[in-house]
């Protein structure tokens, strides 16, 4: 909180005044970035074949994502995982519409659920930045290994053990 007061020029009283603990800035930041991200996300092109779709939208994702590590991390340490999925409930349409049409065209496998695949989809994503925050993987390669992952664990065809 004292960093936040730094960086915004005022007191940690002041911070405080408007966000009685972290967890409730780190929230307001989240839904603030989320608001942002689903606006950029709008411009993002989901027509055309189903995997090239996704796959525009997952880079336009990582994108903002790898912008906000430090914020992800906060809300992952700050906030309930159900308060994450809410928060980012709207950003999920996008991909269930290209990932319908790739079911019905036979490029995605239709015998895993969408609401799990968009599930999928989105930790990568958190887990991707997790692992540029650790310096296992560096920011540049982060959006074409979850496009990479995404598109092998999505192809149809059933897995047997």
């Amino acid at each position: 909180m004292a960093d936040v007061a730094k960086e915004a020029g005022v007191g940690r009283v002041t911070v405080y005044g408007h966000f009685p603990s972290r967890a409730e800035l780190v929230d307001a930041a989240v839904v603030h970035v989320l608001e942002q991200v689903d606006v950029a996300l709008k411009s993002v092109d989901l027509h055309g074949p189903p995997r090239e779709a996704l796959a525009r939208y997952i880079r336009a994702s990582w994108e903002h994502t790898g912008r906000s590590l430090s914020l992800v991390a906060a809300a992952e340490k700050e906030l309930a995982s159900e308060r994450i999925h809410r928060l980012h409930e709207r950003l999920a349409e996008r991909p269930v519409r290209v990932l319908e049409r790739g079911q019905a065209d036979g490029v995605f496998s239709d015998d895993l659920p969408i609401s799990w695949m968009v599930a999928v989809l989105h930790r990568l994503i958190h887990g991707a930045a997790d692992e540029v925050g650790r310096a296992n993987i560096h920011p540049s390669d982060a959006a074409e290994l979850i496009v990479t992952t995404v598109l092998r664990a999505f192809a149809p065809g059933r897995v047997e053990v």
